[in-house]
């Protein structure tokens, strides 16, 4: 009898050297978030296909307790990941938690096995009713994005406070050059995600 495929692990590399959404997101969060990150991916890993289902209320309430958060931190630090890429925007709509970044950190545990790399394409498949890749989905999210972006003279205060700590960019025009790319990718504007843009203009020189 053939042994039933694996489709969860039993480790994930922990880096010693985070990556700078990883510092951004510990940096406003603290230890809280730290921890919240590193029990978010040991529940990935033991769950089928790394995906998590938060829509029944056994799933969300084991999801608190195994995070050690209450509810309403739970949401700001998932915003926080979401306007950080780690956790990806669509499948969150639906209350699905997926992490690419997690799933190619495992990627060699699965070059070993007989069984695929879980992907959000193969999700897609099994579920051709998901928003993501729902053509008009698509375009409704992107036209209210637009929108709630649409161009403005005013600079949040949340952008000078950010040039505080990187001096040498000139945040000002790295502003701008980061809502004209939100609108046209139908992303919202924020402030994690324009600190993040602000780091690597600092790291490539550029807008300085």
């Amino acid at each position: 009898m053939a042994r039933p495929k694996k489709n969860t692990v039993d480790y994930f590399p922990h880096d010693c050297h985070p990556n700078k959404e990883l510092e951004i997101f510990i940096n406003k969060h603290g230890n809280e978030g730290y921890a919240f990150y590193y029990r978010l991916f040991e529940l990935l890993g033991v769950t089928p296909d790394h995906r998590y289902d938060c829509n029944k209320s056994v799933n969300y309430q084991y999801l608190l307790t195994k995070t050690g958060v209450k509810e309403d931190s739970f949401e700001q630090l998932m915003i926080s990941l979401v306007d950080l890429d780690i956790v990806d925007k669509e499948l969150w709509k639906d209350k699905i938690i997926w992490v690419q970044s997690f799933v190619d950190s495992i990627a060699e545990v699965y070059a070993r096995r007989t069984t695929d790399l879980p992907s959000i394409d193969s999700f897609c498949v099994e579920n051709p009713g998901f928003r993501s890749r729902n053509p008009q989905s698509k375009l409704n999210y992107k036209e209210e994005s637009v929108v709630k972006n649409s161009p403005h003279t005013n600079i949040p205060n949340w952008v000078a406070e950010i040039g505080k700590q990187y001096p040498r960019v000139d945040v000002n025009r790295s502003f701008l050059r980061y809502k004209t790319y939100c609108s046209e990718k139908g992303r919202p504007v924020n402030e994690d995600g324009f600190l993040l843009w602000v780091i690597t203009d600092d790291e490539k020189d550029m807008n300085l």
